[in-house]
C-alpha cells in the first residue's frame, strides 16, 4: 500500500505542476519503474490509484521501454567517437543524431553492452561511452520522481473529459447553493444553466442527465448566455425558495438558477 500511496503522491505533484485541479479527470497515469514490488503494487491497486488521482487509466512500463509521452534523443560524444573512427566519425555522429531509434539503441546497449550499426554499408560498433541520451516530455505530459522510478501524468483533454470536468464544477456549485438555501436532501429543484460559451454549453448538454441526478433536479434547462448579467447572487422574495448565482468556471461565465419545486414545498 505504501508504494501505491507514493504513486498517488507523485501523480498529484505532477498534476500540481500542470495546474490541473483534481476535480478534472485525466486520461492516464503512467509509472516507469524496474522495481518488481512497485509493478505488482500498481497492478494490484490500480483501481485505488485511479480513483485517488481521478484518472481513467493506470499503466506501468520498464524504464527502458518506449512510451509516446516521452521523447528520447541521442547525443553523440565526438571526443570518444573521433579517435576510433577518425574520418568516418562524422558519418556515425550524423546517423546517431538523425537515423537511429534512441529507445532501441538504449535497450541494445543495456542488454549487450555494444550495438552494431550499419550506416551506408559500413558497420560501426557503438559503446555506451560514445553517447548519452536526453529526454523531453510531449505537450500535456508532466512527471514527478519517486523512490522507485518516475510517475507521469497525461493531462490531455478529450471532449468527453472536458465535459466531465465542467459538469463536476457545476454540480459542486449547485450543491453549495442547495446548502445555502437550506434544502433537505430529498427536496427537488428546477435547474437552469446559462452558459456564455457555446462550445462549453454543448459539452455540458452531453451529461445533463448526470447533473439532474446529482443535483436532484426534476428537469434542467441549458440556455445560451443572455445580455443581462447578474453581478451578485440573489434569493427570491417569493415564498418559493430560489437562488441565482453567476460563477466563473475555468474562465467561462455560467449562471446557475435553482428553484424549489412546488411538490417539495407542499411536502
Amino acid at each position: 500500500m505504501e508504494l501505491a500511496r507514493e504513486v498517488v503522491e507523485g501523480a498529484l505533484n505532477a498534476r500540481q505542476r500542470a495546474k490541473r485541479k483534481l476535480r478534472w479527470p485525466i486520461p492516464l497515469v503512467m509509472v516507469s519503474t524496474d522495481d518488481d514490488d512497485a509493478k505488482r503494487a500498481c497492478k494490484r491497486l490500480a483501481e485505488v490509484i485511479r480513483a485517488q488521482t481521478n484518472t481513467k487509466s493506470v499503466d506501468v512500463i520498464r524504464t527502458d521501454e518506449a512510451w509516446e509521452g516521452v521523447e528520447e534523443s541521442i547525443i553523440p560524444n565526438p571526443k570518444k567517437i573521433g579517435p576510433i573512427y577518425k574520418k568516418d566519425a562524422q558519418i556515425l555522429i550524423n546517423a546517431l543524431k538523425n537515423d537511429v531509434n534512441a529507445t532501441e539503441l538504449k535497450q541494445t546497449l543495456s542488454r549487450d553492452g555494444v550495438a552494431k550499426l550499419d550506416v551506408g554499408g559500413r558497420e560501426f560498433e557503438v559503446t555506451p561511452e560514445m553517447l548519452s541520451f536526453s529526454y523531453s516530455l510531449k505537450e500535456g505530459v508532466y512527471s514527478s520522481e519517486v523512490s522507485f522510478g518516475t510517475v507521469y501524468v497525461d493531462i490531455t483533454l478529450t471532449e468527453e473529459l472536458e465535459a466531465e470536468g465542467y459538469v463536476k464544477e457545476i454540480i459542486r456549485r449547485a450543491q453549495q447553493m442547495r446548502k445555502e438555501l437550506e434544502l433537505e436532501i430529498d427536496d427537488e429543484v428546477e435547474l437552469t444553466l446559462t452558459i456564455a460559451d457555446d462550445r462549453v454549453k454543448k459539452l455540458v448538454e452531453t451529461l445533463s442527465e448526470h447533473i439532474i441526478s446529482e443535483v436532484r433536479a426534476v428537469n434542467i434547462e441549458i440556455t445560451p448566455h443572455n445580455l443581462t448579467k447578474t453581478n451578485k447572487s440573489k434569493t427570491s422574495n417569493a415564498p418559493k425558495k430560489s437562488m441565482v448565482k453567476e460563477w466563473d468556471v475555468e474562465s467561462t461565465n455560467i449562471t446557475i438558477s435553482l428553484s424549489l419545486t412546488d411538490n417539495s414545498i407542499a411536502l
